[in-house]
């Protein structure tokens, strides 16, 4: 499954070895080498193609930022800088610490509603609300432990359920497992849910992986990137050349706008998402 996350690169190498291929004008290898790049692109290159899904004419909207910081980060300026350009009504992180919390204290003082959870680990998790939050939790779906922060959010006059996550990386059958059994936790009580739905987070998966398929299936979900490209998130050094493992998945609104923003001294890009509540169907190409 691990080989899966890298279709991009996998069609880039393919296409060099195709032009090299054709410049030594060795046939038979151009022919493999573009099946290559056929196959791979098969993958990569739908969600780079599709159109941006039509936006409701109206509608209360939600803006979001949700960050992986990266436990042991000390980059503050960065992500202050970040929040106060963007001026998100929710912001999200994992891998939060006292340190970050107290780094951030007075831009928070605009968020008054919240629920915190700093830990001294890789698994701190927490949610900043400008907007009211009702029934704002952090649970742990699954024996393992790991949280999630679920919340219903007030947007106008209507309802929102938010799920915040941050899985184990995949670094070993176990861990796979613990991901993956987290993923579909979070995606069979989304399917309970009647109100719009928001699941955004560090999934530590890309959408190749089959997993992904699966939990989008089990939880009546979409992917919301379909319109606004890959948007790599990880690792941040490689910038475009990335993957993405940092997502948004809904139902019951329409993304209007989703990107990766810029590093902020985290191994992972941030993830800004605005939405309007308000379903409109996706179209491809």
């Amino acid at each position: 499954e691990l080989f899966s996350h890298y279709r991009l690169h996998y069609g880039l190498v393919a296409a060099i070895a195709l032009a090299a291929a054709i410049a030594i004008r060795r046939w038979r290898m151009a022919g493999v080498a573009a099946l290559l790049v056929v196959a791979n692109a098969t993958f990569a290159v739908p969600s780079m193609l599709a159109d941006p899904p039509a936006v409701p004419e109206s509608g209360p909207r939600l803006r979001a930022l949700f960050v992986n910081i990266q436990y042991g980060n000390e980059d503050y300026a960065a992500l202050r800088g970040l929040v106060q350009e963007l001026q998100p009504d929710v912001l999200a992180i994992s891998e939060v610490s006292e340190a970050w919390i107290e780094a951030l204290s007075d831009l928070l003082v605009d968020y008054p509603h919240r629920v915190v959870r700093p830990r001294a680990d890789s698994f701190g998790i927490a949610l900043w609300s400008r907007v009211p939050l009702d029934r704002a939790r952090v649970t742990y779906p699954t024996k393992e432990g790991t949280p999630v922060v679920e919340a219903d959010v007030r947007v106008g006059d209507q309802r929102l359920r938010l799920y915040f996550l941050h899985v184990v990386p995949p670094i070993n059958e176990r861990w796979a497992e613990r991901r993956n059994d987290l993923l579909m936790e979070v995606a069979r009580s989304a399917a309970e849910v009647d109100t719009p739905i928001v699941v955004c987070g560090d999934f530590n998966l890309t959408p190749w992986s089959p997993w992904f398929d699966e939990v989008l299936h089990v939880g009546r979900l979409t992917d919301a990137r379909l319109g606004f490209g890959l948007q790599p998130s990880w690792p941040s050094v490689l910038g475009p050349l990335g993957i993405p493992i940092d997502h948004c998945a809904v139902r019951g609104v329409t993304p209007v706008d989703l990107r990766i923003e810029r590093a902020v001294g985290s191994d992972h890009r941030p993830l800004f998402v605005e939405v309007v509540l308000g379903a409109a169907s996706l179209t491809s190409p």
